[in-house]
């Protein structure tokens, strides 16, 4: 497990700094390496480009939640202001029948109103970056509960295929009563472990849902399901 934490560090290095230890060793290394390449390398891309296209669903659900983030919807609607008030370049300062004071006073304005569009611009994309940067950090999260949930349970299953053996031995002479005791507590660990890992999931899900969703929530969540169980399709 250390090998995956390390690789979501060395990708994620801009966004989220993981610290995290799993008990157990990493299992079907193939589909989680396949799986994280899939999801480190599309968010790590579209933040290069500012934009998020495809049918990814880490794709739709950053999309989703930039389209619904009221400061992102704001700095949008004063860029449509901006815009609504440029001056027509059919009567700009490049008139020869105006006066020089007037053509003036419009090269004044329409640099102002392209100083102003740029720094809105400027502040939307700083504003839509730390959103999709803590956003991400949270699909990181749901990625490991997940993948400590399926370590887990792999582990369960090891275990109870051994809790037979051992109770034959046990009965034997072969091994002693508290080896099956042992096995016991280990089983019964597992299943705690599967249980927290799966409520700390249940609960980031709804955290993002209710900070991130707005009026639209339910459908933000259910988007995280699907997340959910595409990560080892």
């Amino acid at each position: 497990m250390n090998n995956v934490i390390k690789k979501c560090r060395d990708l994620c290095l801009l966004f989220v700094f993981i610290t995290m230890i799993f008990s157990v060793p990493v299992i079907s290394e193939d589909i989680e390496d396949s799986y994280e390449m899939k999801l480190f390398s599309e968010v790590d891309e579209a933040l290069e480009l500012e934009e998020f296209e495809g049918e990814d669903i880490v794709s739709e659900i950053i999309n989703f939640v930039i389209e619904r983030d009221p400061v992102l919807k704001a700095q949008k609607e004063v860029m449509e202001v901006i815009d609504e008030q440029k001056i027509d370049e059919k009567n700009d300062e490049t008139d020869e029948d105006l006066p020089e004071y007037i053509r003036s006073t419009l090269r004044e304005e329409k640099l102002e109103a392209v100083m102003k569009k740029q720094e809105v611009q400027e502040k939307y994309s700083q504003i839509k970056r730390e959103l999709v940067t803590e956003l991400f950090a949270k699909i990181t999260e749901i990625f490991a509960q997940k993948n400590k949930i399926e370590n887990q349970k792999k582990l369960h299953n090891l275990l109870l295929t051994r809790e037979e053996s051992i109770k034959r031995q046990v009965e034997a002479g072969i091994m002693e009563p508290q080896a099956l005791q042992d096995l016991s507590e280990d089983i019964i660990q597992t299943q705690t472990v599967i249980a927290d890992a799966e409520i700390k999931m249940r609960m980031l899900k709804m955290e993002i849902a209710f900070n991130y969703g707005e009026q639209d929530w339910r459908e933000l969540i259910v988007l995280l399901e699907e997340l959910e169980k595409s990560m080892y399709e």
